[in-house]
């Protein structure tokens, strides 16, 4: 088992080592391998900026849900449904404001 193992690393760094038949200075090996860990590091970076890009509607824009309501709404078109569409977006302009002033440091 151990022989069949050590017999696979063998053969693999031979083959590592060399290019038609001929060996591999040991500065290139190690330029090569230090290009495919950078390949290997810029991938998964990239990959984990992918993860975070938001999935549905609701993650990118806020007031989605608001909006939503607004064009599914039955009582479109009423008074009521006017001056209590007026009032939410009075009332979230006013929360975004609050929350977007950034107080000075201390």
């Amino acid at each position: 088992m151990f022989s069949s193992i050590a017999n696979i690393f063998n053969r693999l760094v031979r083959k590592s080592t060399q290019i038609h038949h001929e060996p591999i200075n040991k500065v290139s090996i190690i330029i090569l391998i230090l290009i495919d860990v950078f390949v290997l590091i810029n991938v998964f970076s990239g990959l984990g900026s992918i993860a975070e890009w938001p999935l549905n509607p609701s993650e990118e824009f806020p007031c989605y849900a608001t909006h939503e309501k607004y064009q599914t709404d039955k009582r479109k078109g009423t008074f009521d449904f006017n001056a209590s569409t007026i009032e939410s977006i009075i009332n979230e302009r006013n929360l975004y404001l609050n929350t977007s002033i950034i107080s000075p440091k201390d």
